[in-house]
């Protein structure tokens, strides 16, 4: 996604950069499916792999089975955000994660935890609809389009002491 989209917007093809993001999203999907039916058949032996521990192998079979199906929420927010990355739009990207690790994530498992006192699927749970609202977030994020800003700030910038983008193909 990363290159594609950075690649495009150089060449000046800003609906193909955008596309690029979405199609790269749906090829996550589709590797998403071929993951989780590996997860789902292997999950036990691939963890027995790593540790003995019969409790501590139903501990991570319970996230798994809880968490895992959130990776297809997960994926597109990755997605997305190395899309925005490859604009240059790193700084939103950051400003993103956060507004959803520490504005929904961190109070949703706090609540979880301390106040309703939910068991340890309970917080699996609140890791699961923590990855709906990064692709909810990134998707509004990306449809808006204010990512592409950052990469003509990249390939119109003066060379002043910075290394800048070029689209001549003479490199930086």
């Amino acid at each position: 996604a990363q290159t594609f989209v950075a690649q495009n917007l150089g060449a000046k093809a800003e609906k193909r950069a955008v596309r690029s993001g979405w199609l790269t999203v749906l090829y996550d999907g589709i590797t998403n499916i071929g993951i989780y039916a590996a997860v789902l058949t292997f999950g036990e032996q691939f963890l027995r792999y790593f540790g003995k521990d019969d409790h501590a192998i139903q501990i991570a079979l319970q996230y798994v089975a809880i968490v895992a199906p959130s990776y297809f929420l997960l994926g597109p927010a990755i997605v997305l955000g190395s899309a925005m990355g490859g604009a240059g739009a790193t700084k939103t990207t950051l400003k993103l994660d956060a507004g959803v690790l520490v504005g929904f994530q961190l109070p949703i498992s706090l609540i979880a935890v301390m106040a309703l006192r939910l068991p340890l699927k309970g917080l699996f749970s609140c890791v699961s609809l923590s990855a709906l609202c990064g692709t909810v977030v990134y998707t509004i994020a990306y449809t808006r389009g204010r990512w592409k800003e950052h990469a003509c700030k990249l390939i119109c910038a003066p060379a002043g002491n910075a290394f800048v983008m070029r689209t001549d193909g003479k490199g930086y």
